[in-house]
């Protein structure tokens, strides 16, 4: 056996069985300690992070592919940019019926669509620029479910 754990093992055996027992819960509980310290509270600290950043990003890439769109000559009516919002932020089709009133004022009616991603889309129209005008909520059949009609001006 290696020299350096000659003195560790005569202390362990030393120590009655009511010791060993003590000691060999108290290292388990230290080495939990140390996992979740080192391993799951940094891992879960930067999800969340992620995601509280993750609106601001799609915004920032649908802003990109606007100015991509407008640079090129083509019209940005093509790529409605609160309908790719909408999307990344959860919505689909079924959810989500988006109507342009005109180039500078767009519609939204939601039907059972999540509170969660109706504020996401929100947040990130509001980075691109929208103005919410009106903004109708009434609760969904389902908890965390929502029906929405909202307008947004630019």
């Amino acid at each position: 056996m290696n020299a350096a754990l000659l003195p560790l093992q005569a202390y362990w055996k030393q120590r009655n069985r009511r010791e060993r027992a003590i000691l060999k819960v108290g290292g388990a509980v230290l080495l939990i300690a140390l996992v979740y310290g080192l391993l799951i509270d940094p891992v879960n600290s930067q999800c969340e992070r992620l995601q509280r950043s993750l609106p601001a990003l799609r915004a920032d890439v649908a802003r990109f592919e606007r100015d991509i769109l407008a640079a090129r000559g083509q019209s940005t009516v093509q790529n409605n940019d609160l309908a790719m919002l909408a999307t990344a932020a959860g919505l689909g089709p079924q959810q989500a019926k988006l109507n342009r009133i005109n180039d500078k004022q767009q519609a939204l009616h939601a039907s059972g669509a999540p509170w969660s991603a109706l504020t996401t889309l929100l947040g990130s129209a509001r980075s691109q620029g929208w103005q919410l005008a009106k903004l109708s909520v009434r609760a969904g059949a389902e908890p965390g479910m929502v029906d929405a009609d909202l307008e947004w001006t630019r």
